[in-house]
């Protein structure tokens, strides 16, 4: 019985460990396609694939809500709408910023939420 319980954690230590890294390495490499629009002074561009973004996240925060400190995903999803924010008025600084801290809060989620046994600890 103790066996087939510790089988059932790892597995499901190893499937959160899998969902979780796709999921911010899939939002980290979406938030870079924006970054690089505005990099390129496209804010309309920029500004339509940062509302979808803004869309997705939302659908996408309720699944990782079960998982993660609910603070985080608001944080992200705070970020999130500012950085739709500030390209409504191109203002490219400020985008960043928010745009640099989405992706933080993002690594930062990988390295203190992944089911590892010193975060367990």
């Amino acid at each position: 019985m103790a066996v087939i319980l510790a089988v059932t954690v790892l597995t499901s230590c190893i499937s959160e460990l899998i969902y979780l890294g796709n999921t911010f390495d899939e939002w980290t490499h979406c938030i870079d396609k924006v970054d690089q629009l505005v990099q390129k002074s496209d804010f309309e561009s920029a500004l339509k694939k940062s509302r979808i973004l803004e869309e997705k996240w939302e659908r996408t925060a309720k699944r990782v809500d079960i998982l993660l400190i609910h603070d985080y995903v608001d944080s992200i999803g705070v970020n999130l709408s500012q950085m739709r924010s500030h390209l409504e008025t191109k203002n490219a600084d400020m985008y960043f910023s928010h745009s640099s801290a989405a992706k933080k809060e993002l690594a930062s989620i990988k390295g203190s939420e992944y089911p590892l046994i010193e975060n367990l600890l």
